[in-house]
């Protein structure tokens, strides 16, 4: 049997097809078969794929019409006879002593696969330089040179480099596997069900490949092929429902989910910018559910939620870039309400909530608040509805202060947040209706006398940036005060103040 099986799909790469070539066929180790795809080249790099051919036995060439990197890949899978696979790009360059090194390694310890570092080379200037996620230094403190599994990494998985030129199999693990036809990102789902399926694992702290960086790569072309991230995170829930990980890696994996959606979103030309908010909107609706039910980050759930509440995608866009990168004082409105409440008596005084409608609600202890008459504490919530149920703690006052955020300039000075309390429902009563404007300066006060134990029922709705058409006057006020500087801030997101406003304008 061949030792190792080494494939290569090959598109239009005839400016380094040869140095690829070259770093393969010289390999320590010899006994390898390489197994070349042409996918359809237009270039000259199915001349220089016949030349090799011509000169190395051990070279198989396929050519075919174009059908992608995934369709070649399994293309080499089903022909490849060695014990070992290894995939290649064609644009790459491996050490020389690589494959030996690799298939010593495995065959010492009986690996079903080994994870090693790449180091990137840059295709202008060609130096080298290494990137954390290549380094993987949370790996090697983890597994400590020891053969390792899932079962040692756990939800660290998401973090590991899922590059194929970093990682080399037993054919065996899988050999009944195929890369996801169509998509790019197609090493995700492919090396996460690898993992999953590993019982001998290897980390190999060397860098025995170079990945070239260059503009012209599927990956930094920013188009709408970006959106494939959304059937690809799909496909890791799926896998791992399959292998039984989903609910210790639920949460993780959703967040990482909802992060690449924005981020892919947010990077792509404005061209494609329409269809990929409109396919988020089509796929995160199919894991509300789970991310309703996770502990998901802050920001991500802020994201999840605005984007299935915006009414288009520059909407969207703008409220979460501007949320991300703390923008939102600036127009003087912000997503959030605050509560600060106290129960006011001895110092053995507090209050607790027994139930929220917000899983995600923000809690903060307060300082300021606690003292020989008693704990306080605020909360926050970007719901724009509210249910909350108090426990009182000993006899006393209970004080609770309905406001807007506390935000703050450059030189620590509070800015002016407007929220506007639409309704406000205390134990059935009701003490706000319609259109009220509060900010942290401006709350509205309600106060009770309360006994050990009583309950209070608290009802609360308000309207969020998006919803706040009665007040464009105000927004319109706020958004003067923008200086030059911040202006090119919104201009870094391709929206100026005239697209703030036109937005405004549309709600």
């Amino acid at each position: 049997m061949t030792k190792v099986s080494v494939i290569i799909p090959v598109y239009n790469t005839e400016d380094y097809l040869n140095e690829c070539l070259d770093s393969i066929i010289n390999q320590t180790l010899d006994d390898i078969e390489i197994i070349c795809i042409n996918d359809g080249s237009t270039d000259n790099s199915l001349s220089i794929l016949e030349e090799y051919e011509s000169k190395d036995s051990r070279i198989k060439l396929i050519s075919q019409e174009n059908n992608g990197l995934s369709f070649s890949r399994n293309v080499g899978l089903d022909m490849a006879e060695g014990k070992y696979i290894y995939f290649m790009d064609s644009d790459d360059v491996l050490e020389l002593e690589a494959l030996e090194k690799l298939y010593a390694t495995a065959e010492k310890n009986e690996l079903d696969m080994i994870i090693f570092k790449l180091i990137n080379l840059n295709d202008e200037d060609k130096s080298l330089y290494t990137t954390d996620y290549y380094e993987m230094d949370f790996l090697k403190e983890i597994v400590n040179g020891n053969i390792f599994s899932y079962d040692d990494v756990k939800a660290r998985v998401v973090d590991i480099a899922v590059t194929q030129q970093s990682k080399f199999y037993n054919r065996n693990l899988i050999s009944d596997m195929e890369f996801p036809n169509g998509l790019i990102f197609e090493d995700h789902p492919f090396f996460m069900e690898s993992f999953f399926r590993a019982e001998r694992v290897f980390f190999y702290e060397e860098h025995l490949c170079k990945r070239r960086i260059r503009n012209q790569s599927i990956t930094t072309s920013k188009n709408l092929r970006f959106a494939d991230a959304l059937p690809i995170s799909t496909m890791i829930v799926d896998l791992a429902k399959k292998y039984n990980h989903y609910d210790e890696l639920r949460e993780v994996i959703l967040n990482k989910k909802i992060k690449s959606a924005f981020n892919r979103f947010n990077s792509v030309e404005e061209t494609y910018k329409k269809e990929f908010f409109e396919r988020i909107r089509n796929d995160f609706p199919l894991v509300k559910d789970d991310v309703d039910n996770s502990n998901i980050d802050h920001k991500n759930r802020y994201v999840f939620d605005t984007a299935l509440k915006s009414k288009n995608y520059r909407e969207f866009e703008l409220k979460v870039n501007y949320y991300l990168q703390g923008y939102f004082k600036e127009i003087n409105a912000y997503e959030f309400i605050r509560i600060d409440m106290k129960n006011k008596g001895s110092e053995n005084n507090s209050l607790e909530i027994i139930e929220n409608s917000d899983k995600y609600l923000q809690f903060e202890n307060a300082p300021w608040a606690t003292d020989d008459t008693g704990e306080g504490f605020l909360i926050e919530s970007h719901k724009g509805e509210l249910d909350l149920k108090l426990k009182m703690i000993n006899d006393g006052e209970l004080s609770l202060w309905f406001k807007g955020a506390d935000i703050r300039d450059e030189n620590n000075n509070r800015i002016e947040i407007l929220v506007d309390y639409t309704s406000l429902t205390i134990n059935g009563k009701n003490y706000l209706s319609g259109h009220n404007l509060y900010g942290y300066d401006k709350a509205f006060p309600f106060k009770k006398d309360v006994k050990d134990c009583e309950i209070i029922d608290i009802h609360i709705e308000w309207m969020t940036y998006d919803k706040m058409n009665s007040y464009v006057d105000e927004i319109k006020k706020s958004e003067e005060q923008l200086n030059e500087n911040k202006e090119s801030q919104s201009e870094k997101f391709g929206l100026s103040k005239k697209s703030i406003k036109n937005i405004i304008k549309r709600n």
